[in-house]
This record gives C-alpha cells, sequence and structure tokens, in this order.
C-alpha cells in the first residue's frame, strides 16, 4: 500500500471562508497550490516522512476533487488505478473507516472489527 497525498483547493482562505486572522488567500495558480503542499510539509515533517515523494496537487479546475469528491476531506484506496473505496462523509467515522480499508488491502484475508 502506497499513501499519496493530493493537496486541493484551499478550503478556508481568508478570501473566501476563513477561519482565523491568519489564513491564506485561496491559491492563482499551480504555483501558489504547489507552494501551500511545501509548506504544510514543513510544518509537519511527520506528514511528509509518512507520505515521502507522493505528494501532489490538484490542478486548478479542481479536477480530482471534483471526479473523485475529495472536498473537504476524503480518503480513496484505489487499486491498478480504479477507485476501489471512499471514506465516508462523516467527519467522526473517517479515519476508523481508513485504518480498516487500508489494513485489508495491505494484508488480504485479514478480518477487520466493524465491517
Amino acid at each position: 500500500v502506497q499513501p499519496v497525498l493530493l493537496y486541493l483547493a484551499e478550503a478556508h482562505a481568508a478570501d473566501t471562508w476563513p477561519l482565523s486572522a491568519s489564513a491564506t488567500k485561496a491559491h492563482t495558480g499551480t504555483v501558489d497550490r504547489l507552494r501551500a503542499a511545501r509548506a504544510l510539509l514543513e510544518t509537519f515533517p511527520e506528514v511528509e516522512a509518512f507520505f515521502g515523494d507522493h505528494v501532489y496537487a490538484d490542478t486548478m479546475t479542481n479536477g480530482m476533487a471534483t471526479d473523485l469528491g475529495l472536498w473537504p476531506e476524503r480518503y480513496v484506496l484505489t487499486t491498478a488505478g480504479e477507485v476501489t473505496w471512499t471514506s465516508s462523509l462523516a467527519f467522526e467515522h473517517r479515519w476508523d473507516d481508513v485504518c480498516g480499508s487500508v489494513l485489508a488491502a495491505a494484508v488480504p484475508g485479514v478480518a477487520i472489527q466493524g465491517s
């Protein structure tokens, strides 16, 4: 199992839906979005260590976010380029969904409690 991070549009940008006075402005281009992804990794080195070189940014048309229904936050498993599982939209259950599904994908035949 190879985890991949896809950086999407800024959800709480200062000029769209700010949640704090320090919010950044919405990305105006791919360079802005890539810069924001890099800042995330610099702020949270454990995230960079987890994903390694598998960090990407969506295009400015937000094609991946739209096609896979990724906004505001979703987890997706793919096999051979096909989506095989997506997390629920219920925020409080997403991480439980992810852990069990990743384990099941990594270790075929393993029984996941609650699934």
